[in-house]
């Protein structure tokens, strides 16, 4: 009668030929006049039959304390002893276990995070740091020290934090032992840290190109700073707002506020100052960069528009005209689409970088051109270059 209601339960030993054997226990739900078993329960009571073959169960008192004991009679011989420890304290186990937080966030354990088994059904008191991690272990916002004793009633207070960007499944691992009111585990147990990888959102800064007076500027992937935690590289930029100046194009086509630009399409990027607009800074638009999940918090692109000098507005229309070709003792040189007045020097240097001749012209309405004897001049290259030091133009022959 196992449980003290007046009427006899069945314990029994059952295996399949000599695989698996294990003791089961009936309860007898009904009466000592009209019995009813309930299905056998394998292992009751802890009892673990050892892989023993056709151990015979017998309970006696053999200690005279009260309680029944179990002898087994093994198939082959000998005697198998389980001494009924109800009412003697026996030390609470646990068992190694794992618990699970993502990347930079810390972990705040519970009771139920390290298991507890007590034979006399004692509740856990405390759990102890026997080791500790290679992380961050605090309690109540201390570094927790081996061997400091959790109470249980404050296990939330226990908690673990990732080293920054840390991540790995096993990321890290402390050993641990549990105690009852007075006894503490002998087997201390291993508390294993996952800390699952997220996404890392991206950063950028505020960046600066510089263009000419009536120049687009083409943009690339290089001029959008871009800083990932995660080795991710860049994967497109978003226009946030548009410049108030100027264009913003796309393939020639205006740009809009909230289009997302792969970055292998920035080279079409283009932006276009207005007509004779220049301004350091000239204008700006706000912009943020994407990895392959998220995008960074804004940041600003400033253009700068250089002014073109007057004496270079002079190149602006020039075309420039050498004949005969090839050339032969007398050279011509026509100058169109020159602005009127201007004063204009042109010079022709040798492949070592010798000026042979050179000439300021007055500009005059309509063309302007220039016979140049070369009859004595050695054979080899010469240049003919516009200007000197903001020259646009030079014609080699």
């Amino acid at each position: 009668d196992f449980d003290g209601d007046g009427d006899l339960d069945i314990f029994y030993q059952a295996y399949t030929g000599y695989s698996n054997p294990s003791f089961f226990f009936s309860e007898n739900t009904g009466t000592p006049q009209a019995p009813a078993f309930s299905a056998g329960v394998e292992s009751p009571f802890g009892l673990d039959i050892g892989g023993y073959p056709a151990l015979n169960p017998v309970f006696v008192d053999i200690d005279d304390d009260g309680d029944q004991d179990l002898f087994g009679g093994v198939y082959y011989g000998g005697l198998v002893y389980y001494e009924n420890l109800f009412g003697t304290n026996v030390g609470p186990t646990s068992a190694d276990a794992s618990v699970q937080t993502d990347e930079d966030t810390p972990y705040a354990f519970q009771i139920s995070d390290f298991p507890f088994d007590d034979l006399n059904g004692d509740d856990l008191s405390f759990v102890e740091i026997f080791a500790l991690p290679g992380g961050d272990l605090a309690f109540d916002g201390t570094a927790v020290t081996a061997g400091q004793q959790i109470p249980a009633a404050q296990i939330g207070l226990l908690v673990y934090t990732p080293q920054p960007d840390g991540w790995g499944t096993p990321y890290d691992s402390f050993l641990f032992r549990v105690a009852d009111q007075e006894l503490t585990s002998t087997d201390s147990y291993n508390m294993i840290v996952d800390v699952i990888a997220v996404n890392d959102v991206p950063t950028t800064e505020n960046a600066v190109v510089t263009t000419d007076e009536d120049t687009p500027y083409f943009f690339s992937s290089g001029d959008f700073p871009f800083s990932d935690p995660d080795g991710t590289l860049l994967s497109a930029v978003r226009i946030e707002s548009l410049p108030a100046l100027g264009e913003l194009t796309l393939d020639g086509a205006p740009a809009t506020a909230g289009q997302v630009i792969p970055e292998g399409e920035l080279s079409l990027l283009a932006f276009t100052p207005e007509t004779d607009g220049f301004g350091v800074p000239y204008t700006s638009f706000d912009f943020s960069v994407y990895d392959d999940q998220e995008f960074s918090d804004p940041a600003t692109m400033t253009i700068n528009v250089d002014e073109v000098s007057a004496a270079s507005d002079l190149y602006r229309n020039l075309h420039v005209k050498l004949s005969p070709n090839p050339v032969g003792g007398l050279l011509r040189l026509s100058l169109e689409g020159l602005t009127e007045g201007a004063e204009l020097p042109v010079r022709i240097v040798d492949a070592g970088g010798a000026v042979r001749w050179q000439q300021s012209w007055k500009v005059a309405p309509g063309a302007n051109a220039q016979t140049i004897d070369l009859s004595d001049w050695p054979a080899g290259a010469y240049v003919l270059q516009l200007a000197d030091g903001i020259s646009r133009q030079f014609v080699k022959f």
